[in-house]
C-alpha cells in the first residue's frame, strides 16, 4: 500500500504516450485507470476525453496531490459523437458539478447549438442523452451520472442508507481532510433522486410506451403484483366461476391489514410546498381525496375498546406531538405478501376507524371482481362491528357493497385461518414479516415532508414486491416440499384419531363441524364448554364496567382504567412465565446469555419499563418500593424473574396509597384465572391419558415410540404451567380475601392431586427401563383401590361416568386434526394452482410487452429503437423465469416421489400426494360463505418470538 503511494517503479524522466517529435514530464497519475501510467497534463486530458470523471493526482515535487480533470483542462463536449468539437459551442454554466460514483466533479462542458442542435436536442435532452440526468430541466448547473444513480437506487433499496448519508459519503470521497470548500449540492442531489425514482416506476409499468404518456396513469398502476394471485382476466379459465365446489375454493384472494406506528412523519413541510409525485399512481391511496375524507371524519375513535389492545393503543397514540403521521395502515396479500395497490394510507393518531375503512376501500376497488375474499386483520373483531354501516359513508369513488359474516363475542372461532374451509396454510403473519425490512427506512423518512416520503416509501414497497416477485419460484417451491411433508405426518394422525375412536362420535362431530363451517353463527365445535366465569369473562366485564363509568363521568385523560392497568399485568406475568419456559435457565442455575436471548430480556424488560409508568398512576407506592428494592445488595434481577407488584403483593399500609377498588379488580380476575387453569389442567391430563394409552396399545419401533415420547413431555409441560399458573392465583386469592369459604371450592393444589382420572398411569416396562424406572414401580391403582383427585370432583358427568369435558376435549383435538389435515391439502391443490396462474400470468406480460414493441405514436426513429429494446429485455426476463421455474419445480416434485408438474394436463388429487395416503373428502362448502370473509390474525400460526402474542391454542397435541 505505501508503494502505491510513490511512481509505482515507473519513468520521471518521459511521458510514455508522447510522441517523439513532443517530450514532456510526466507529472499525473490517474487512481481509476488500470494501468500504472504517469503521464504529462496534455496526454492525460487526450486520455480521459472519454472518461471525464476519473480522479487524478499530480506530482508536487515530494508527493502527489488530488488535482481535477477540469484544472488540467479537460473540456466535456456532448450533442456531439466523441471527440468531435462543435464549432458554435454554448458553455454551461461555470459551477458546473457533475456527481459521480466516486466524487464530485467541477465540470467544463459546452453544449451543441450548431446547425446540429435540432438533431442534439434542448440542453436537457443532450444532457440526458450523455447519461448525465439533470436537476432541472431550464438551466442546469448540476448532474448526476446514470451509473450515480442506480448505485444509489440500488444501494439504499437493499442497505437502507438514506440520500444524505449517500450525499456525505460523495463529499468525503472527493475530499476526506476538509480542505476544500465542500460544495452544496445536496438540494438538487435529493430532487434528482426523487424524480430518478419516480421515472423508474413509470418506466418498468410501460407508461413510456403508451400514447398518452404518464397523464393517464390509472390508481394503482404503477405497483408491482403477484403472478401468483388469481385475476380473471390474466390467470383464470374462462369458466372459473362455474368450477365445482371441490375446486372454487382455489380462486380466494386473502388479504392481510395491519399498522406499523414505526413509520412516522414529524410535522415538516406541507402537501401544497411538497405533493406526492403521481400519488394514488402506487401503493399509497390518492392523497387530496384522503385527506378531504379525513378532516370530515376528525371525531372518529380508535379501535381501542378491545381488551388485548387497549394499553397496546395507548402507548402508540401518546408520543405523537409533533408528528403530523403517526404509522401507516398497509394491506398486503397474505400469500405471497405483496403490498397491494392503493393499500398503504397514513395514520394522523393511533389506528382509526376511518383510516382503515378508506384504505381498505380503496384497495377492494382494485381487487379483481367477483371473487371470494378473506380480511385478515389483528383487530377485526373491533373493526368488524358496525363496518357495513360505515362503508356507505366511505366516498362515491370507493363505495362498494360489503358483506361478510356477522361478528358474535361467543363464536371467535370463526375469525381463525386454522379452521376456516378454503384458506390452506395462510398464517396471517407475513405482514408482520415486511415490518422487519421497512422499519429500518424510518429514521430517515420521519424528517422528511409528506410528498417526499411517500415517493421514498413507495420505492422501497415496489422493491420488496420486486423482490418477492422473482422469488416467487423457490417460494412455492419449499412450500410444496414442506407441505407435501407435513401433509403425511398430519394425514396419519387424523387416520388415526379416525381409527380408534368410536364409530359414531365420528359421525356426529364430522357432522357438527360440517354444519358449522356452512354456518358460521352456530356453536362452535371446537370450543370446549364451561361452568363458571373464566379469566378472559372478567377481564371483558371489567372493561364494559370501565366504558359505562366512563360515559358518565366524560372523557379519561389517562385512556387507561385501574381494570385495564391491572389486566396487562396480567398479561406482563403471562410473558414472564413464557419466557422462563421458553428459555430456563442452565444446569448450573445461571441464566442463558445468548446473543437472542439478551436481545428477548431486553424487549420484555422494554415492555415492563413502559406498563410502570401505568401502574404508578393508580400504584404510586410501587415506584417508591422499585427504588428501595434497587438499593438492596441482591443479585442483578432479570426481567422474567422481576416482582410486578400486583395489589396481592403489598402490605396493607402500602395499599392505603392506591386507588379504591383495585383489590377487589385483581380478586375478580384471580377468581377467572383459578378457574381457566383448573380447567385447562383438567384438559391436559386427559389428553395425557389418551397419548399413554395410544402408545402402549400402538406404538413399538423406536422411531414411532421416540416421537410419542415427545408429545407426551410437550403434553406434560403444559401439564405443569396449568398447575403453577393455579398455584399462583390461589397464593395471590389467599392474600387478598384471606381464608374463607371459597378455599373449599379452590382447595391446595399438591403435587399428588396432579394426576389423571385413573392415577397415575404407568406405560409398559420398556420405557420405564428407558427412563430409568424399575420395573418393579407400583402400577396405577385398581379400579376398586383408585382415588380420585379433587380437581375432577367438579367436573360435570355424563351417562356413562366419563367427565363430558373429556369427551369434550377429545372432540376438540379430533377436530383439529382434521382442520389440519384439510388445511394442508388445501394448501397444496392452492400452490399447484398457484405454480399454474405463475406460468400464464408470466406469458401474458410478457405478450403484453411485445405488444408495446411498436410505438407508432414515436416520431422519433431513436426513441422507437429504445422502446423496442426495452420491451423486448422486459419480455425475455418474463419468459426465462418462466422456464428457470419450470426446471425448479419439477425437481423437488421427482425427489419426494410425486408426479411432476405438467402444465398442460389436468391434475387430480393423487398428483398432490403420495399413492398410499387415503384422504378423506367430506364436501369443502368454502366458498357457501359471503363473498367476504374476516378473520383475526392473532388466531394463526406466527411464531411466539414476540412473547406479547399467544401463537396456538393450548390444546394442541402435537
Amino acid at each position: 500500500m505505501l508503494r502505491l503511494e510513490g511512481w509505482r517503479g515507473t519513468s520521471r524522466e518521459v511521458c510514455p504516450r508522447c510522441t517523439p517529435t513532443r517530450r514532456a514530464s510526466p507529472s499525473v497519475r490517474c487512481d481509476d485507470c488500470c494501468s500504472n501510467e504517469v503521464l504529462c497534463e496534455s496526454c492525460c486530458v487526450a486520455k480521459h476525453t472519454e472518461h471525464p470523471f476519473h480522479r487524478v493526482k499530480q506530482w508536487k515535487g515530494t508527493f502527489f496531490q488530488r488535482t481535477t480533470l477540469q484544472a488540467l483542462g479537460l473540456v466535456m463536449q456532448i450533442g456531439h459523437p466523441s471527440h468531435e468539437i462543435c464549432p458554435l459551442p454554448l458553455p454551461a454554466p461555470r459551477s458546473f458539478m457533475v456527481l459521480h460514483t466516486n466524487g464530485f466533479h467541477p465540470m467544463t462542458l459546452q453544449f451543441c447549438q450548431c446547425n446540429l442542435a435540432r438533431q442534439a436536442g434542448s440542453r436537457y435532452q443532450q444532457l440526458l442523452r450523455a447519461e448525465l440526468f439533470p436537476s432541472t430541466v431550464l438551466d442546469p448547473s448540476t448532474c448526476c451520472t446514470f451509473r450515480l444513480m442506480e448505485h444509489f437506487h440500488l444501494l439504499t433499496l437493499q442497505s437502507k442508507i438514506s440520500a444524505y448519508d449517500y450525499y456525505h459519503t460523495l463529499a468525503k470521497l472527493t475530499d476526506n481532510a476538509g480542505l476544500i470548500k465542500p460544495y452544496d449540492r445536496l438540494k438538487p442531489f435529493l430532487r434528482m433522486v426523487r424524480q430518478w425514482r419516480h421515472l423508474k416506476m413509470l418506466k418498468r409499468a410501460g407508461r413510456g410506451h403508451h400514447p398518452d404518456g404518464p397523464k393517464m396513469t390509472r390508481p394503482g398502476e404503477l405497483c408491482v403484483v403477484c403472478p401468483a394471485c388469481p385475476n380473471p382476466q390474466v390467470n383464470l379459465p374462462d369458466n372459473w366461476e362455474t368450477a365445482s365446489d371441490d375446486i372454487k375454493y382455489l380462486y380466494t384472494v386473502v388479504v392481510a391489514l395491519d399498522a406499523n406506528f414505526r413509520l412516522r412523519r414529524r410535522a415538516i413541510s406541507n402537501e401544497m410546498r411538497d405533493p406526492a409525485l403521481g400519488s394514488g399512481w402506487g401503493y399509497f391511496v390518492e392523497d387530496n381525496r384522503y385527506r378531504g375524507y379525513l378532516q370530515d371524519r376528525t371525531e372518529d375513535d380508535e379501535i381501542s375498546t378491545c381488551t388485548g389492545f387497549a394499553a397496546l393503543m395507548s402507548a402508540n397514540s401518546k408520543f405523537t406531538k409533533g408528528y403530523a403521521t403517526s404509522g401507516v395502515i398497509v394491506a398486503i396479500d397474505a400469500r405471497h405478501g405483496f403490498v397491494l395497490p392503493n393499500g398503504i394510507g397514513d395514520l394522523q393518531k393511533g389506528e382509526r376507524y376511518s383510516n382503515v375503512d378508506y384504505v381498505t376501500g380503496a384497495m377492494w376497488g382494485l381487487l379483481p371482481p367477483d371473487m371470494r375474499r378473506v380480511i385478515s386483520y389483528d383487530i377485526v373483531c373491533q373493526w368488524a362491528v358496525n363496518f357495513a354501516s360505515r362503508a356507505k359513508m366511505l366516498p362515491e369513488h370507493i363505495r362498494l357493497d360489503f358483506h361478510f359474516r356477522a361478528h358474535k363475542h361467543d363464536n371467535h372461532d370463526q375469525y381463525s385461518l386454522h379452521f376456516m374451509p378454503g384458506v390452506g396454510r395462510v398464517d396471517g403473519e407475513e405482514i408482520e414479516r415486511n415490518w422487519s425490512r421497512h422499519n429500518q427506512v424510518a429514521y430517515s423518512t420521519r424528517e422528511m415532508g409528506p410528498g417526499s416520503r411517500h415517493d421514498t416509501l413507495e420505492d422501497h414497497f415496489g422493491f420488496a414486491n420486486w423482490q418477492k416477485f422473482i422469488g416467487i419460484g423457490p417460494t412455492l417451491k419449499r412450500r410444496l416440499k414442506d407441505a407435501s411433508i407435513e401433509k403425511v405426518a398430519q394425514d396419519r394422525i387424523y387416520d388415526d384419531f379416525r381409527h380408534h375412536l368410536q364409530a359414531e362420535n365420528v359421525r356426529t362431530w364430522t357432522d357438527a363441524v360440517l354444519a358449522w363451517e356452512k354456518d358460521p353463527t352456530l356453536p362452535s365445535p371446537y370450543c370446549i364448554p364451561s361452568s363458571g366465569i373464566t379469566e378472559a369473562e372478567v377481564k371483558a366485564r371489567l372493561l364494559e364496567e370501565d366504558a359505562e363509568a366512563a360515559e358518565e363521568d366524560g372523557p379519561n385523560a389517562d385512556q387507561v382504567s385501574p381494570a385495564a392497568m391491572l389486566i396487562a399485568l396480567f398479561d406482563m406475568e403471562e410473558q414472564q412465565r413464557r419466557f422462563k419456559a421458553k428459555y430456563p435457565r442452565q444446569s448450573s442455575g445461571q441464566p442463558q446469555r445468548t446473543a437472542a436471548v439478551v436481545q428477548k430480556r431486553r424487549a420484555l424488560q422494554l415492555r415492563i419499563t413502559k406498563l410502570r409508568l401505568l401502574q404508578a398512576a393508580y400504584m404510586p407506592i410501587v415506584p417508591q418500593l422499585l427504588a428501595r428494592r434497587h438499593r438492596l445488595p441482591h443479585a442483578e434481577e432479570l426481567a422474567e424473574d422481576e416482582m410486578l407488584f400486583f395489589p396481592s403483593q403489598l402490605r396493607a399500609d402500602n395499599l392505603f396509597a392506591c386507588t379504591p377498588g383495585i383489590v377487589e379488580i385483581e380478586e375478580r380476575l384471580r377468581e377467572g384465572q383459578l378457574h381457566d387453569a383448573l380447567d385447562k389442567l383438567r384438559l391436559h391430563l386427559h389428553i395425557k391419558t389418551r397419548l399413554i394409552t395410544f402408545k402402549d396399545r400402538n406404538v413399538r419401533n423406536q422411531v414411532a415410540n421416540t416421537r410419542a415420547r415427545g408429545r407426551i413431555d410437550a403434553n406434560e409441560i403444559k401439564v405443569k404451567a396449568s398447575a403453577s399458573k393455579y398455584r399462583r392465583a390461589r397464593e395471590a386469592k389467599l392474600a387478598l380475601a384471606g381464608p374463607g369459604d371459597w378455599e373449599n371450592k379452590w382447595r391446595v393444589l399438591r403435587d399428588t392431586d396432579v394426576r389423571t382420572m385413573k392415577g397415575d398411569i404407568v406405560e409398559d416396562s420398556a420405557v420405564l427401563a428407558g427412563a430409568g424406572i424399575p420395573s418393579s414401580a407400583p402400577s396405577a391403582d385398581s379400579e376398586g383401590r383408585r382415588k380420585t383427585s379433587w380437581i375432577w370432583l367438579s367436573a360435570d358427568v355424563t351417562d356413562e361416568g366419563n367427565p363430558s369435558g373429556m369427551n369434550n376435549a377429545l372432540r376438540v383435538e379430533f377436530l383439529k386434526a382434521r382442520a389440519r389435515c384439510h388445511r394442508f391439502t388445501e394448501e397444496i391443490r392452492h400452490i399447484r394452482e398457484e405454480q399454474r396462474r405463475t406460468f400464464v400470468s408470466l406469458e401474458k406480460d410478457a405478450l403484453r410487452w411485445d405488444t408495446r414493441v411498436f410505438a407508432p405514436h414515436q416520431s422519433d426513429a431513436s426513441v422507437r429503437e429504445g422502446l423496442a429494446a426495452y420491451s423486448a429485455e422486459q419480455a425475455n426476463l418474463r419468459r426465462c423465469l418462466v422456464q428457470t421455474y419450470r426446471t425448479m419445480w419439477n425437481t423437488p416434485i421427482t425427489e419426494m416421489g410425486l408426479i411432476a408438474f405438467d402444465e398442460g394436463r389436468e391434475n387430480d388429487e393423487d398428483d398432490l400426494v403420495p399413492a398410499p395416503i387415503n384422504v378423506e373428502e367430506e364436501g369443502n362448502d368454502a366458498e357457501n360463505g359471503d363473498p367476504m370473509q374476516l378473520v383475526d390474525a392473532e388466531d394463526t400460526d406466527a411464531d411466539d418470538d414476540d412473547l406479547g402474542l399467544d401463537s396456538g391454542n393450548d390444546s394442541d397435541i402435537d
